[in-house]
Parts: C-alpha cells; structure tokens; sequence
C-alpha cells in the first residue's frame, strides 16, 4: 500500500460538491483528498482495459482495488481517474 497523493492532480469543478482527478496507482494504493468530507468515489481504469477498478473510502482517503480479468490483484501503476463526492455538510 502506497500513499500516491502527491502523484495524484485534482481538478475541482464548479460544483462544490465534486473534486475530479486523476492518479497513477495500483492495487491496495491510496490517496487524500485535498479538502471537504467524503462520501463516494467513483473510479475507471484509463489505460488498460483488462484491469477492474473499485474504491473504497474511508474518512479523506480513497482506498484503490484493481484486478485483472482473472481476479488476480494488479500491482503495476496505471492511471486512473476519479470523480470524489463530498458531503455539503
């Protein structure tokens, strides 16, 4: 597990409520959001479509699960990007 926030770009939107990016990572890799409270994230895999993405989040921090098409872990970095969802509260 590697902390990849400072390789990861956030591109905050026009809408509060949403930081968009993207991050070079691997499986079981992290990242911190820069600001707000976390409630979702939602992940796709930019560059290699045999690798399945998923995010779990856990206070400020987006956790990153990727596998292969056999169910295997993916541990060699790719991009990935991100729509983060923070609460308005």
């Amino acid at each position: 597990m590697v902390d990849r926030t400072s390789n990861t770009t956030f591109y905050p939107s026009t809408d509060p409520n949403v930081i968009r990016g993207v991050t070079n990572a691997s499986d079981n890799d992290s990242f911190t959001i820069p600001y707000g409270k976390l409630v979702d994230c939602f992940v796709s895999n930019q560059d290699d479509d045999d690798i399945i993405v998923s995010a779990d989040v856990s206070g400020i921090t987006v956790t990153l699960g990727c596998i292969n098409d056999g169910g295997t872990a993916h541990n060699t970095d790719f991009d990935i990007v991100f729509e983060a969802i923070l609460t308005d509260q």
